[in-house]
């Protein structure tokens, strides 16, 4: 308990000893090499994580809560297949946890873009557990990526009925909803409104808060706002801190966290383009010499296989750059390993790429991700049509 609450405040050399210590007195406590394991993943040691977790599955293989955390660390890892696989068998072993079910959607969505599966599963998870706000959100969100604006309304406002009102995850979906029906203000707004008060579980709905990150910076840039957006995402940025009051805590690899943690790398990359779009080339320089972090070269170092995003992070860099075909080279990557959740704001509204719209490379890529998109949502009429 005294591992958790010092976890929960970032004090993470004082957690792994609490939880070392938990081990030494108790050493086939999984709970407890989970705990730790997850110290490690927060500082960036990801691999010494996926070895606690080994223990811990070894000790307890029935447990949802390390198939869980053992999923997250093998997505780090770039190994989606044997993340994909633990989240199957935790759904497989515990049917009735809305937890698995959730966290299985994500991987199906974010990382194999089976948008139609995700969403099963996450109405699945609603289902069992109609009181969690955050679920409703991403009932809402592959509505929004399946382009079913109609259907993730009712979501949308289920979400801020029955959640905080400075909910990260409802805030991120009413703002994609808002840009999606063509009200930039509105997405503008309620995206910094989001990020300025963001809550304690900003870091944990990834999946969400990147969308709302690359609204930030497009849309306060279609608003003329850019320069102003750009001076709050340079205050908020995550940087080392010896004292420990930074973006991640202390006792942090900053260099290894920015490589494979894709919130600071996506809080760096609308940094740039707001600094880009507002004319300051100082800002821009800096955000990019911290994106250096978390090129190809240094993901390949970490992970055993690349991820989607990965590809995106790349092509949002390139872009920014100048290299256009770079560019084009690395979106293709990530057309191809289906990365489709939320597309329409990390491709087609995405102000990195917009030097590319006059290319027509530009549309046969777009086309091609609406035709992978309208094939999921036939799978979706499909699965309607099966349950009525």
């Amino acid at each position: 308990v005294s591992g958790l609450v010092l976890k929960w405040q970032g004090r993470w050399p004082e957690a792994r000893e609490a939880f070392e210590r938990a081990l030494r007195l108790a050493p086939s406590d999984s709970q407890s090499l989970v705990h730790l394991a997850q110290t490690h993943a927060a500082t960036g040691d990801v691999e010494e994580a996926r070895q606690l977790l080994d223990r811990a599955l070894r000790i307890d293989p029935f447990s949802a809560n390390i198939l869980h955390s053992y999923a997250f660390v093998q997505r780090q890892l770039g190994e989606i297949d044997i993340a994909l696989e633990a989240l199957t068998r935790a759904v497989d072993l515990h049917p009735d946890n809305p937890n698995s079910r959730w966290m299985l959607g994500k991987i199906q969505a974010g990382e194999f873009g089976r948008l139609a599966a995700a969403l099963e599963n996450f109405l699945g998870a609603a289902e069992r557990d109609p009181s969690d706000y955050e679920i409703a959100a991403y009932v809402a969100a592959a509505y929004l990526s399946l382009d079913m604006p109609e259907a993730a309304l009712p979501w949308i406002r289920k979400a801020e009925q029955i959640g905080p009102e400075d909910s990260i995850t409802t805030r991120s979906v009413h703002a994609i909803y808002a840009k999606l029906n063509g009200d930039h203000e509105r997405a503008a707004e309620i995206a910094m409104t989001g990020l300025r008060e963001r809550d304690y579980r900003f870091m944990a709905h990834m999946l969400l808060t990147k969308p709302l990150l690359n609204l930030a910076a497009s849309e306060s840039s279609l608003d003329g706002q850019a320069s102003t957006a750009a001076d709050f995402l340079n205050d908020e940025a995550p940087h080392p801190d010896e004292k420990g009051e930074g973006f991640f805590g202390e006792d942090v690899d900053f260099q290894r966290m920015m490589a494979v943690s894709d919130l600071p790398r996506r809080w760096f990359v609308a940094l740039a383009v707001a600094a880009t779009e507002g004319g300051d080339e100082q800002l821009r320089s800096r955000a990019l010499e911290q994106l250096a972090m978390t090129r190809i070269d240094s993901i390949r170092e970490i992970r055993h296989s690349l991820l989607n995003d990965d590809y995106l992070f790349e092509a949002e860099v390139r872009a920014i750059e100048g290299d256009v075909d770079g560019a084009f080279n690395m979106l293709t990557q990530a057309v191809n390993e289906n990365l489709l959740f939320m597309w329409q704001v990390h491709y087609d509204n995405n102000a990195a790429f917009s030097g590319l719209h006059d290319d027509p490379r530009w549309d046969e890529l777009l086309d091609n991700v609406r035709a992978k998109v309208t094939a999921e949502r036939q799978q979706v009429v499909t699965m309607v049509s099966r349950l009525e």
